[in-house]
Order: C-alpha cells, then structure tokens, then sequence
C-alpha cells in the first residue's frame, strides 16, 4: 500500500474539476471513497469535496447527506468541523 496513492487520486479529481470535467472529477472523487486501498484522511476529504460540489450542483439533500456523513466521522478532524459549519450555514 502507498501511502501517497490517495494524495495522487485527489490531484487527478481536482486537476479534472479545474479543467471544467467536473463529471469526471465526481466520479474521481467517488471512486476515492470507494477504493479501500486508500488512506481514510483522503476519502473523507474527497466526501467533503463531494458534499460541496452537490450543493454547488443545487442538490442540497445529497449536499446534506453526504456532509453529514463526514460531520459525524469521528476520524474526520477538520473535515467534519468544516462540514458541520457548511451544513449550519448553508444548508440548515
């Protein structure tokens, strides 16, 4: 297992969001998620980053869903704090 394999999948989803592919860098982010090869610190940032990019789509339940998920992991550190805070102010 290389520890850097979940740092290199973020750098593909978001250089894929970046260039406009912001299909492709859901799917990026998803499939992050799903690989269990990869570190829990990078699926719960692709979640957040998943979370954000529903809101910003105008899909506020799956916006909400999959952020909570993240709020209420407790080895979300930052990520659950941010989602938390993204949840109260925006979504409610």
């Amino acid at each position: 297992d290389n520890p850097l394999l979940g740092r290199a999948a973020l750098g593909v989803a978001f250089s894929e969001i970046a260039l406009g592919n912001k299909a492709e860098g859901k799917k990026a982010l998803e499939g992050i998620i799903q690989n269990a090869k990869i570190n829990e610190a990078f699926k719960i940032q692709a979640q957040y980053e998943l979370g954000v990019m529903e809101f910003a789509d105008g899909n506020k339940d799956a916006a909400k869903k999959t952020l909570q998920a993240v709020a209420d992991n407790p080895a979300s550190g930052m990520y659950g704090q941010q989602a938390n805070s993204f949840i109260l102010i925006n979504i409610k």
